[in-house]
């Protein structure tokens, strides 16, 4: 980490049961992120499908997946956040086990209670597309290479990946969300992967919480991995 950068925060599981305990959400969005809107078509991913959201809250990004057609897996540390997008939503669901993890169903969305780090790849074996918002950008930089080698090991070859990222000074501010370099995305995933930047955008001016802790810009880009395609 370069001299100068904040201290970054302690993010295991407990960090975020407790910022959901608190109410302390603000990397919720109310709305579909437009990034998902605007680049998913070119993923080309069959409906009825199999799509996995990690660290994926309450994201209303479930919601536009699944009335897209697709069978949405979602892996989320915190139950309360998991009962909430239930909840808040309206959606019935039931509540049961599968391999010892807690999950949560109802229709096309299944939502594990469960640390990422703990599954396994028979829960992920039909699964053809990852949509990564807010699950990369959500760790430190060691735990990002311990996330990316953790796919590595629970997708299978062909898996296309849909990813958004932030990057931006990070001597004015630490995340999360954490700051993700263009240069590191290449470090993480070239090696396995064919990366494709689809999107590149300086996003601060409709950011006014990001605005206030000063930053100057805030570049959000989109990318698509095919996992097992080489590298790029």
């Amino acid at each position: 980490m370069p001299a100068g950068i904040l201290q970054a925060k302690n993010v295991e599981p407990d960090f975020w049961k407790q910022r959901w305990v608190e109410g302390q959400t603000g990397f919720h969005l109310d709305a579909v992120n437009p990034g998902l809107l605007k680049h998913w078509p070119e993923m080309a991913i069959q409906p009825g499908s199999v799509v996995f959201v990690p660290l994926c809250g309450k994201s209303r990004d479930l919601i536009w997946l699944a009335n897209q057609g697709y069978s949405v897996l979602g892996v989320e540390v915190s139950s309360i956040a998991v009962e909430q997008f239930f909840n808040e939503n309206k959606i019935n669901f039931q509540q049961g086990s599968y391999s010892g993890f807690s999950v949560f169903t109802a229709s096309n969305i299944t939502l594990i209670n469960s640390d990422y780090f703990d599954l396994t790849g028979e829960l992920l074996e039909d699964c053809c597309s990852v949509y990564d918002r807010a699950a990369l950008i959500a760790l430190p930089e060691k735990m990002r290479f311990d996330y990316v080698d953790m796919l590595k090991k629970i997708i299978s070859p062909g898996v296309k990946i849909l990813l958004v990222t932030l990057e931006y000074d990070q001597h004015v501010m630490n995340g999360p969300p954490f700051s993700v370099s263009d240069q590191e995305v290449h470090e993480l995933f070239s090696d396995w992967s064919e990366i494709t930047l689809l999107h590149e955008c300086d996003i601060l001016p409709e950011q006014e919480r990001f605005r206030k802790k000063g930053l100057s810009s805030l570049i959000e880009r989109v990318y698509m991995i095919n996992c097992g395609a080489g590298g790029s």
